[in-house]
């Protein structure tokens, strides 16, 4: 027995034939089967069929305890989407393990939310999405800031008074406070920067926070909608905030593009 595995809805090549083009010879997501379209007027939702031992109800809920099992899944799942994006684009990619039992509930599907759909891709025409994480390396950025209370800090003797050790314990306090308005401030004006070139932008969770051996961490993890034709000024002024502020521990990097999973409409 088999379930259907949804990865991605797009659209017709051909309006006026209701043709879908070239469905892009992946495999999906079991391994043993290949990649065909469900259409829907000019829409096409692309799926696999799925081993029902495998992909089932209850198997997805065991996966939840099973990080191994999510993390392979949801990698190959994502690998597929951008197989397609590479062949068609605009697409509106559906969420991790999207399963029917059968392709009519599929059309329903599309039947329900055709309008939603459609104003989506049309949307999302001649645009694209990257990430931007932002990574600040602590000392140096502490050490740009020449707080002169970080020196207060830095020079006083281990064998302070009960008094001094209070002083000390406040201005330790206030160093890092002053530290995480100062990098408040720098985020807040690089996506201020950014955004003047994307249509939209979303904050992500920040699941790699950084590396502690070096005292780098993350501090930003946002999505940004670019249009086609600001993709490379985007870019650009990324690199420029990069050149700018790297004397001070900060640093942009960027990612993509990604299908659109952050700026496509969500579906249940």
């Amino acid at each position: 027995m088999t379930n259907v595995y949804c990865y991605c809805i797009i659209e017709n090549a051909d309006e006026t034939t209701g043709t879908v083009g070239t469905v892009p010879k992946v495999t999906g997501m079991d391994g043993n089967y290949g990649l065909y379209s469900i259409p829907y007027r000019n829409l096409n939702m692309l799926v696999s069929r799925v081993s029902e031992d495998e992909f089932s109800e209850s198997k997805l809920n065991d996966a939840i305890e099973d990080i191994a099992w999510l993390g392979r899944h949801a990698t190959l799942h994502e690998k597929i989407v951008e197989s397609v994006m590479n062949v068609h684009s605009p697409l509106l990619p559906m969420k991790f393990c999207t399963i029917y039992s059968e392709e009519a509930y599929i059309k329903k599907l599309l039947e329900k939310n055709y309008s939603t759909f459609t104003d989506a891709i049309n949307y999302l025409k001649d645009k694209v999405e990257y990430g931007v994480k932002v990574y600040v390396e602590c000392s140096a950025f502490r050490n740009k800031m020449n707080n002169s209370l970080h020196n207060q800090f830095e020079t006083m003797d281990s064998n302070d008074s009960g008094r001094d050790y209070l002083l000390k314990r406040k201005a330790k306090k206030l160093i890092q406070e002053n530290l995480l308005a100062e990098i408040s401030t720098r985020i807040k004006m690089i996506h201020s920067i950014i955004s003047e070139w994307s249509t939209e932008s979303v904050p992500n969770k920040m699941l790699n926070i950084g590396n502690k051996t070096s005292g780098e961490i993350q501090v930003q993890n946002f999505s940004y909608l670019i249009e086609n034709e600001y993709l490379d000024r985007f870019l650009r002024v990324i690199k420029e905030i990069n050149n700018r502020h790297s004397h001070e521990g900060l640093k942009l990097m960027t990612s993509g593009p990604w299908p659109p999973y952050n700026f496509s409409p969500k579906i249940n």
